[in-house]
């Protein structure tokens, strides 16, 4: 089969994590990264996007969108390089709608490892999801690269803001949850970047995690302005999870902390702001931007 040419090595994930800081959530995010190699090598393998429920369901819960994440980048490129029999739309109609954020993040994932050849890939993602495929690409750059993860070329505003937020995720990785590490590496950026990343570490806190109370208060501490981007990175994650049908304990927890909000009400607070962000039919990654915004300034003063 032609697809598993296309394979990561097995041990990718673990040998990316060797070079990262060793924190607190290092063995955790070891184990997010082998879980999306597996997935990644498991379509390759059988790219039959029937198969894909099985996959998701045998694999442990807060999980699972990590999954879904490496199989939607393993169909992009994919359907990159073999451009037939509409790969990625068969992956993204399996995935929708618990994975649907997870499924942009894996498809910006691909936009970063097959550069302009991406465009048919853009054309197929869901414009309200857009700034996602942009985080995925940010977190990308970021999670492997040493040289160039701080710059966005050749990106608009918003794309760029979208990027940043996926740089922001990755430090979290980077760092191995160690909130010290982390704001380290966030003060190596310029002040117009860093509700992004902000947004991206709440997000990553979070989803990924785990992040424990006293870390939760020290990065509310170091956040400062941007504490409401924090926040609605972390209403994401509560979302993304609700999306799933599964709120683990540890974001549950870090929510809280960081929020002081329920999830039930923060992942109200998300959906209403989508609808009202694209009730104007605002573009794609402006309509975005406003929803970030909106649940920014609604969480800022909580």
């Amino acid at each position: 089969m032609l697809t598993r040419a296309l394979k990561l090595r097995s041990d990718a994930a673990s040998s990316v994590v060797l070079s990262l800081h060793n924190g607190p959530a290092t063995a955790k995010l070891e184990a997010i990264g082998t879980t999306f190699v597996d997935a990644f090598n498991a379509y390759m393998d059988d790219p039959r996007p029937k198969q894909l429920a099985g996959r998701i369901q045998a694999t442990a819960t807060e999980l699972q969108g990590f999954y879904a994440e490496g199989t939607t980048m393993a169909a992009a490129i994919a359907a990159t390089v073999l451009p037939w029999g509409n790969r990625l739309g068969k992956v993204l109609a399996e995935l929708e709608p618990r994975f649907v954020h997870l499924a942009h993040v894996g498809a910006g994932w691909a936009l970063a490892r097959v550069g302009i050849a991406g465009a048919p890939v853009r054309r197929q993602l869901d414009p309200g999801y857009l700034g996602l495929a942009w985080d995925g690409y940010g977190f990308h750059e970021t999670f492997f690269s040493r040289r160039n993860w701080q710059q966005a070329r050749g990106k608009s505003q918003f794309e760029a803001q979208a990027y940043y937020q996926g740089v922001g995720r990755a430090l979290w990785f980077r760092s191995g949850g160690d909130c010290a590490h982390l704001i380290q590496s966030l003060e190596q950026f310029p002040e117009r970047w860093k509700s992004d990343l902000w947004s991206g570490v709440g997000l990553a806190s979070c989803y990924a995690g785990p992040a424990s109370n006293s870390t939760a208060g020290a990065l509310k501490a170091a956040a400062g302005e941007h504490l409401g981007y924090l926040r609605q990175g972390a209403a994401f994650a509560v979302s993304a999870f609700a999306r799933a049908g599964h709120q683990p304990e540890h974001c549950i927890a870090t929510a809280s902390a960081l929020t002081g909000k329920e999830c039930r009400g923060l992942t109200a607070m998300v959906e209403d702001h989508r609808l009202a962000a694209f009730a104007s039919k605002t573009d794609g990654l402006a309509g975005y931007h406003l929803w970030r915004d909106r649940i920014a300034t609604t969480l800022e003063g909580t």
